[in-house]
């Protein structure tokens, strides 16, 4: 029994630490950061390349990643204009 909950405990700690991982994208060249993951989505902001946004989670839906607005909302951007990272973005300040 003890092995067992000492197993769970490491999954457990590994998994944290994956979902608590920081990623941001970077526009490879402009782009058009949408209400909703899909390409007739409401515009919501628009990226010029190099621009940079954090990212709610680096897992894609209809390949668009779910990024954080400057205002603190979210919004979606399309995985073929931006590049992911690893990390918090270098030029983007903390949303509160």
């Amino acid at each position: 029994m003890q092995k067992i909950i000492i197993v769970l405990g490491v999954f457990v700690i590994s998994w944290n630490s994956v979902l608590s991982q920081d990623y941001y994208i970077e526009a490879s060249r402009n782009a058009i950061v949408r209400n909703e993951p899909d390409k007739n989505g409401e515009s919501r902001l628009k990226l010029v390349r190099g621009e940079q946004l954090n990212v709610v989670t680096n897992q894609q839906i209809n390949r668009f990643y779910n990024v954080f607005l400057p205002n603190g909302e979210t919004g979606w951007v399309s995985s073929y204009v931006v590049r992911l990272y690893d990390g918090m973005a270098p030029n983007v300040q903390p949303v509160a």
